[in-house]
């Protein structure tokens, strides 16, 4: 389809791997020559599978992101962008400010694994093959220097009205980036920002979904965390998912304005995963035990403390419960 870069996805290596996904069964005796390097490459991908003479066996079907799907999904609901796709990737993050740098043009970035998927403060983001939603949304927007720290809350909120859409009513917000359901962590968002011009910045807004792993997979991970499929298994694919969610962040980042702003912090109480709760806030080395207050109207955390009410920025610490 015009309009989407399939990166990766053309080689004969790439072609007999969507088409082992799709079956779970390839016939290697077709591979000739590339046998080899197709195992190295599937097992760089993590995948779990068996051989049974000329039979390559998965544990189960993968379905793989259906670029052209998520593309014509969004330009019939108005949202005419630029898709890429990749089997594997350093990140999604890393893909659109790529595409912006060199081309000046805006896209989603989405791919089955990411190599080096990072969470705020530098953290490693897990991000296994095939099993959960990776992506990015590279956008332009015109916003106050004051009020990006808002945009992370303003893009939890917006997943979490996609994923209500489909019945998962219960998941929450941990400030300022993490969605929770019932203490776990079910995904998180990473927003990067550049200035254009005065107050235009272009945002690469970065966000994963654990959409179905393994309670095994899910039990090396920590704090502890869920999946879409463990809170109900509800028969939804990724693309169904990826592009709800996707359309979901692309108009609620493009209507946020200061007049919204009151209203962003009412909906944000209403589902904030540590609201009146105890909590640890670890800052510079210290840590500082008081109440979970809620955020401000410029989206730092309001901690009740022994001294009184504190506030802080989402860039200097990491909350805990206590």
């Amino acid at each position: 389809m015009a309009g989407c870069w399939l990166t990766m996805d053309q080689t004969p290596l790439n072609h007999w791997m969507r088409q082992l996904c799709g079956s779970a069964v390839l016939d290697l005796s077709q591979l000739g020559d590339h046998r080899a390097d197709f195992l190295v490459s599937i097992d760089d991908l993590g995948l779990e599978y068996k051989l049974d003479g000329q039979r390559l066996r998965l544990r189960k079907r993968i379905e793989l992101i259906d670029v052209d799907s998520l593309q014509f999904g969004l330009a019939q609901r108005g949202l005419k962008t630029k898709c890429q796709y990749r089997l594997e990737t350093k990140s999604t993050n890393l893909d659109v400010i790529a595409l912006f740098d060199q081309k000046a043009i805006t896209s989603i970035a989405t791919c089955e694994k990411q190599t080096v998927g990072k969470g705020r403060r530098g953290n490693h983001w897990i991000s296994p093959f095939g099993q959960n939603i990776y992506c990015t949304v590279g956008i332009l927007k015109t916003i106050k220097p004051a009020n990006l720290g808002l945009l992370s809350i303003v893009t939890g909120l917006a997943i979490c009205r996609a994923l209500a859409n489909f019945g998962y009513k219960a998941v929450t917000l941990k400030w300022p980036n993490d969605l929770y359901h019932q203490g776990k962590k079910l995904g998180g968002i990473l927003i990067e920002s550049r200035p254009v011009k005065d107050d235009e910045y272009f945002l690469a807004i970065g966000f994963g979904i654990n959409v179905d792993m393994s309670n095994e997979a899910l039990a090396t991970i920590e704090p502890a965390a869920t999946c879409l499929n463990l809170i109900d298994s509800k028969l939804l694919t990724r693309n169904q998912i990826l592009l709800e969610t996707v359309s979901q962040v692309l108009k609620d980042i493009a209507a946020f304005s200061d007049e919204s702003i009151s209203q962003l912090v009412k909906a944000f109480d209403a589902i904030d995963a540590f609201k009146g709760m105890p909590v640890n806030v670890l800052s510079s080395g210290k840590t500082i035990a008081g109440i979970n207050a809620g955020i401000a109207q410029t989206g730092q955390l309001q901690l009740e403390t022994v001294e009184g009410m504190m506030l802080f920025s989402a860039a200097d610490i990491s909350l805990r419960r206590a």
